[in-house]
């Protein structure tokens, strides 16, 4: 593939979207290989007309691209049978770890995808880049040297909230697997978008601890005598409850009106026939300290374990009903307006 250009990589899908399903589509990075030191590459959905997917492949002007691997992801919200969210984290100049909170509609569920859709290496030395997201829809990016920039994509689908406890009786909530009727020491219990309601704990990976029923900023420390709570001031206290990562999602051209992910992340899955697939502290120093006595320990709410991780070149974690496939080909577009780094868009 010629440098500072772009490609097309075509798809098809198994069945076309009606005219007003406004199927979401996700194109991850699944691997890649270049002959140049220097990386810089994008990859988004550009079209979908009837059964044929276009993926535009986008490089810098240094990088000399020989080979990619993709997967991608479309479903429509309108006609499946489970809900889903997603979103797109992007930085830049990026580097050690940060967690940030990206949970919204779903309480737990193992299917979730994400994926690297951009990437900027442009400095030669060797670096160790990962992301994870957790059973609390905690997303962790590390990296062990500047990365120049990148962009994730992430999409969640499974079981609504309200569902959960449906069939188990009036009064009931979600607590993991379980449907309990009041939430155990050391959980709260949060009421979602669709009412359903279901005990949540307050992420350590956020700086985050349980008080009167909420997460506050602070920390906790634990001896065999004495456990000592500190919390930073109200003034800079937060709810629980917070947004998700904004998906910003461009419009594909498509007769049937395709919703894509660009520049807020992969990380979709169900039983549906609709789904076709191939592929946040400052404190201040004033803080109060509460010695009581030791108690036992607080047990810890286990859900359904969602364990994806992704290497230097991110593969997607994939429900077992998504069978991912390479797409078809990849051939020079003889006209791409874009002569310079693309950005996902």
């Amino acid at each position: 593939m010629p440098s500072d250009g772009c490609a097309y990589a075509y798809a098809s899908i198994s069945s076309a979207f009606g005219p007003n399903d406004n199927p979401v589509v996700r194109v991850f990075i699944n691997g890649y290989d270049v002959s140049t030191p220097t990386l810089q590459l994008s990859v988004a959905p550009t079209n979908l007309q009837a059964t044929k997917l276009t993926i535009k492949i986008t490089i810098g002007s240094q990088t000399n691209l020989k080979r990619i691997w993709l997967s991608w992801l479309a479903f429509s919200p309108a006609t499946a049978s489970f809900g889903s969210y997603g979103g797109q984290v992007s930085q830049s100049q990026y580097s050690g770890s940060v967690s940030s909170d990206i949970s919204n509609s779903l309480y737990s569920t193992p299917y979730v995808f994400y994926g690297l859709n951009l990437l900027s290496l442009v400095r030669s030395q060797a670096i160790a880049f990962s992301s994870s997201i957790d059973n609390n829809f905690v997303l962790t990016v590390s990296a062990s040297a500047p990365v120049d920039s990148f962009s994730l994509v992430y999409i969640a689908v499974g079981v609504l909230p309200g569902q959960h406890c449906a069939s188990c009786g009036s009064g009931l909530v979600a607590n993991g697997a379980s449907c309990v009727s009041s939430c155990p020491v050391g959980t709260y219990a949060f009421t979602y978008k669709d009412g359903g309601i279901a005990c949540r704990v307050c992420s350590s990976k956020l700086g985050m601890i349980l008080s009167n029923n909420r997460c506050i900023p602070g920390s906790v420390t634990s001896s065999s005598t004495s456990t000592t709570t500190t919390i930073a001031p109200a003034a800079s206290s937060k709810s629980e409850e917070r947004a998700a990562s904004t998906i910003r999602a461009p419009t594909i051209a498509t007769a049937s009106s395709v919703s894509t992910a660009s520049n807020s992340n992969q990380g979709t899955s169900g039983s549906s026939a609709s789904v076709v697939s191939t592929t946040s502290t400052a404190t201040t120093s004033s803080v109060s300290t509460v010695a009581q006595p030791a108690r036992p320990s607080v047990p810890s709410v286990s859900a359904p374990v969602v364990t994806p991780t992704v290497a230097p070149v991110v593969t997607p974690t994939v429900a077992p009903a998504v069978t991912p496939t390479v797409a078809p080909s990849v051939s020079s577009a003889p006209t791409c307006p874009e002569n310079s780094f693309y950005n996902g868009n």
